[in-house]
């Protein structure tokens, strides 16, 4: 069985796998850095193994060891969380969810989305927000995040589990005379694909705006300017006039263009919010169904 002080132990080496430093480790844990690296010490001490290896005063790396025993220790945090959960039957009403997702499916999907989990699970307390696709990756494997969702796939990582969920076509929006480029900042998915697409063109824009959020971008093109590859769906949904009134080039993308919406989320918030994690995939199917229709 193990004892409070051990729990305390594996504990302190979990927040100092994830941060990769003792100071950060303390700052997190309110304890000094000496405590932290005392902890690490007697924990490697009473398992016989080292850990971590010390590269320099500032910067550590965890071993083999290290890494094995993380998942081992994530593992069982799991599975403890979620026994303290079947005993809790009010656990419920305390319930807290943290949602992330990139631009396109941010300005697309999202509000749909959260108003139906709010629905299904009308006890739990959502947090959501937007960042980009290099970000919630992070992000969810540092559990800043529970899910997440992003507009290109990632490295694969043990984990995490990284579902593909929906297509979103990808298009060319904008004046060809001009010769101003609107992109998304670095890291975010709609870069890539910007840049992408400037290079396979040969296009050097004169001017280039970056934006970090996807509805700026459309209000800009919507005023007339620049041009830029965006998601159709975004179009279909907020400004359907454009395909109308031909007020500006739109031209629909294939192939590499044709891109995937993933669904990312860490080992302990699937074991934690398991009905969460189901329900979000079955909404997903709902609308890729209803897509098709239409």
């Amino acid at each position: 069985m193990i004892h409070i002080k051990e729990f305390k132990r594996f504990y302190t080496f979990k927040v100092v796998f994830e941060t990769n430093s003792f100071s950060r480790a303390a700052k997190i844990l309110f304890l000094t850095q000496s405590a932290v690296s005392n902890q690490i010490k007697q924990l490697e001490k009473d398992l016989d193994l080292q850990l971590f290896n010390r590269n320099g005063r500032n910067f550590i790396s965890p071993t083999a060891e290290g890494e094995i025993l993380y998942d081992e220790v994530i593992r069982h945090f799991q599975a403890w969380s979620t026994t303290m959960q079947l005993l809790n039957k009010e656990a419920d009403r305390n319930q807290h969810c943290t949602i992330a997702a990139s631009g396109s499916f941010s300005i697309s999907y999202f509000p749909e989305l959260i108003a139906y989990l709010i629905k299904q699970h009308p006890n739990v307390t959502f947090t959501v927000n937007e960042s980009n696709t290099e970000t919630i990756y992070n992000d969810v494997l540092k559990h800043d995040v529970d899910f997440g969702f992003i507009e290109r796939e990632l490295p694969a990582n043990s984990k995490l589990e990284q579902t593909e969920i929906m297509q979103d076509q990808l298009a060319y929006v904008g004046d060809k005379k001009s010769d101003l480029w609107l992109i998304r900042e670095e890291h975010s998915a709609d870069n890539f694909f910007n840049t992408a697409y400037l290079n396979e063109h040969n296009i050097n824009p004169e001017t280039f705006v970056y934006t970090n959020n996807n509805d700026f971008t459309l209000r800009l093109l919507d005023n007339g300017t620049g041009n830029t590859i965006i998601s159709m769906s975004s179009i279909k949904r907020y400004y359907p006039h454009w395909l109308k009134d031909k007020s500006r080039v739109i031209i629909p993308l294939k192939g590499n263009y044709m891109r995937n919406f993933y669904l990312l989320g860490g080992n302990r918030a699937i074991g934690m919010h398991g009905e969460i994690y189901e329900s979000i995939k079955a909404w997903a199917l709902t609308q890729e169904r209803n897509e098709a229709i239409h």
